[in-house]
C-alpha cells in the first residue's frame, strides 16, 4: 500500500513496530493530517532515522513531547533553532536531555534562560555544561542592565565575572549574543554607546591589537583573541586592555630610563584645551603633537568631545580609522624620566606635558593614539609612534588631508596657495606644515612638523607654532614666527590640509 493511501486512523492503530518498518523515504511524504495522527508513544519509539524523515513541523506540542533523546540530536540546528526551539516547554527530560551544544547555541537568550536546573540537569554533561555557562553570563547581564541599556561600569563588571574560573563555549556564546544584541539595530536589543558597544566587540569579537599584550614592559608577550578555551588571565588582560587602560605601551630605548607613574591632575584647564597645551616630549611624533595643538586651536570642542572620563577614572579616547570611529581607553599613568632628566619648561614627564597649564589632555590622546597605533602596526611602544606624516591629523579629525608642496612655485601660484589657506582657516580647517632642513633664520627645525595658526595673504605671510612650544626654551628658536611663503617655498616646505567637516567625537 502506497503511504498516501493510509488513513489517520490506520496510522494511529500501527504498532511502533510496523511503523519503523516502512522506509524513511515513505515517511518523508506524510502529509500533515498523517503526522499528526501518530501517537506520542509512536514517536517515541521511532528510530532516529524514521524520526529524522519525518516534518517535524507538523508535530503537535503533544507529539513533540514525546521526542526521545536520539531523536532529539538527530534534528538539524535549522529544524531545531526553527521548531522545537520555541516549544521547549512542550518537551520532557528524556528530549531535553538531547539536546546538543549546536542546538543550545542557535537558541535566543530568552529561551536559553527559561530552562530550568532541572532541565540542565537532565543534559549530557557537554550541552549542560554549555548551558550553565550561557545562562550564567545572561543572569548577569540582566543584573547590570539599567532601562534595558549597558553602562561602561556594567559591561566592565560582566566581562571581569565571566573571566572568573576561565572560559567555556556558553560563556562565549553568551557573550557573543550579547555582543549581537549591542550592535543591532532591530529585533532583540540592548542600548548603550557607540563607545561601550566597540570596546565590548574588543573584548569579545577580536581585534588585531589584541595579538600581544605589553602592560608597559619592555616586550610585548602572545595575548591573543577571546576564545572557548581562554584563560581568566586572558580576558583579564582583554579586558584591561579595553576598560582599565592598564596595557600601557613599550617605553624601551627613548633613552632617559622612563617609569610610568600614576598622575592626577585637570584634563584640562580653565581655558583649555588651547595651543599651548601641548609641549612635545622626547618623541620624535611633532606630526600628531602639531595635529594636537592645531586642533585644540581651530575647533577646542572637538578634542574635548573625543576625550571620555570613565566611571573607573581611566579615559577613552575616540580616534577615526577607515572612516569610522575606533575608541581607545588608558588609564592616567605616564612615563617619566629618571636620574634628574628633565624638559625644558622643567617637567619631568617623558612625553607630551600641558606646560604651565598644568592639563593632561595632550598625554593622555598622545599615550592613547600609541595603543591606536598598534591595531594597525602591531606594536604598542612610544618608539613606534616615532616620525609620519599628515595620518595623525586623519586620526584625529577623521578627515581627508590635500598636501600642497610648495619647491619650485612661481609668486602666482604660492598667492593662490595663501588665499586657499586662509578660506581654510576661517572655516576652522587645520593646517600644518613640515619642513626639509635646519633654517635658524626662518626660526625652522628640519624635518619637523608645525601647526599653521594664521595667513597674511596681503603680507604673504604664515604665523607658525612649534610644538615644542614651552619645551623649546632654551633652543635659541621662537615657538610661535611668521614667515614669509616665498622663504617656505625656498626652503621647500609641505603644508598638510584638512578637507571637508571634522568628524566630531
Amino acid at each position: 500500500m502506497m503511504t498516501a493511501n493510509y488513513t489517520p486512523a490506520q496510522l494511529a492503530s500501527m504498532t511502533v513496530a510496523q511503523l519503523n518498518a516502512l522506509t524513511a523515504s515513505q515517511l518523508s511524504t506524510f502529509t500533515s493530517a498523517q503526522t499528526r495522527a501518530l501517537t506520542v508513544a509512536q514517536i517515541s519509539g521511532l528510530k532516529t532515522a524514521n524520526f529524522d524523515a519525518l516534518n517535524i513541523a507538523y508535530l503537535t506540542k503533544a507529539q513533540i513531547g514525546g521526542i526521545n533523546a536520539a531523536e532529539m540530536a538527530s534534528v538539524s540546528v535549522a529544524n531545531f533553532d526553527k521548531y522545537l526551539a520555541p516549544n521547549l516547554a512542550s518537551l520532557r527530560l528524556g528530549g531535553i536531555s538531547g539536546i546538543t551544544v549546536s542546538q543550545l547555541a542557535s537558541m535566543t537568550p530568552a529561551q536559553m534562560t527559561a530552562l530550568t536546573s532541572t532541565e540542565i540537569a537532565a543534559m549530557n554533561s557537554a550541552s549542560g555544561a554549555f548551558a550553565k555557562g550561557y545562562i550564567a553570563i545572561m543572569k548577569d547581564v540582566a543584573a547590570h542592565l539599567s532601562g534595558g541599556a549597558l553602562s561602561f561600569a556594567g559591561a566592565q563588571a560582566i566581562l571581569q565575572d565571566a573571566a572568573s574560573g576561565g572560559m567555556s563555549a556558553g560563556k562565549l556564546a553568551a557573550l557573543q549574543a550579547v555582543a549581537h544584541e549591542l550592535n543591532a539595530t532591530s529585533g532583540v536589543t540592548i542600548g548603550t554607546t557607540a563607545q561601550i558597544q566597540q570596546l565590548f566587540d574588543d573584548v569579545v569579537l577580536g581585534n588585531a591589537a589584541n595579538a600581544h599584550w605589553n602592560g608597559g614592559a619592555a616586550t610585548s608577550t602572545t595575548l591573543g583573541n577571546l576564545s572557548a578555551t581562554s584563560t581568566a588571565m586572558q580576558l583579564n588582560e582583554l579586558v584591561g586592555k579595553w576598560f582599565l587602560g592598564s596595557d600601557d605601551p613599550s617605553v624601551a630605548g627613548m633613552g632617559y630610563g622612563d617609569t610610568y607613574k600614576a598622575t592626577s591632575g585637570n584634563l584640562f584647564s580653565a581655558a583649555g584645551p588651547v595651543y599651548t597645551d601641548v609641549n612635545q616630549g622626547t618623541d620624535g611624533d611633532c606630526y600628531f603633537d602639531a595635529a594636537l595643538a592645531e586642533t585644540a586651536y581651530q575647533d577646542p570642542s572637538l578634542i574635548r568631545n573625543m576625550i571620555t572620563v570613565n566611571s573607573n577614572g581611566t579615559y577613552t579616547v575616540d580616534f577615526h580609522l577607515n572612516g569610522k570611529n575606533d575608541y581607545v581607553t588608558v588609564n592616567s599613568d605616564l612615563a617619566y624620566m629618571q636620574g634628574g632628566y628633565h624638559m625644558a619648561d622643567g617637567s619631568t614627564l617623558a612625553f607630551n606635558n600641558g606646560g604651565a597649564s598644568g592639563s593632561m589632555w595632550a598625554a593622555v590622546v598622545e599615550k592613547a593614539y600609541v595603543e591606536f597605533r598598534s591595531q594597525t602596526d602591531g606594536v604598542n611602544s612610544y618608539a613606534n609612534i616615532s616620525g609620519g606624516w599628515d595620518n595623525g591629523l586623519s586620526a584625529i579629525t577623521g578627515q581627508a588631508v590635500q598636501d600642497y608642496y610648495t619647491s619650485g612655485d612661481t609668486a602666482s601660484q604660492l598667492g593662490s596657495m595663501l588665499a586657499t589657506f586662509s578660506n581654510a582657516l576661517s572655516a576652522h580647517q587645520d593646517i600644518m606644515m613640515n619642513t626639509n632642513g635646519d633654517d635658524p633664520a626662518l626660526n625652522l627645525v628640519g624635518d619637523h612638523m608645525y601647526s599653521v595658526l594664521a595667513v597674511n595673504a596681503a603680507a604673504g605671510t604664515v604665523t607658525l607654532d612649534n610644538p615644542w612650544n614651552a619645551d623649546g626654551q632654551g633652543s635659541g628658536l621662537k615657538m610661535v614666527v611668521a614667515d614669509s611663503i616665498v622663504s617656505l617655498a625656498q626652503q621647500g616646505v609641505t603644508f598638510h590640509v584638512a578637507m571637508g567637516a571634522p568628524a566630531l567625537a
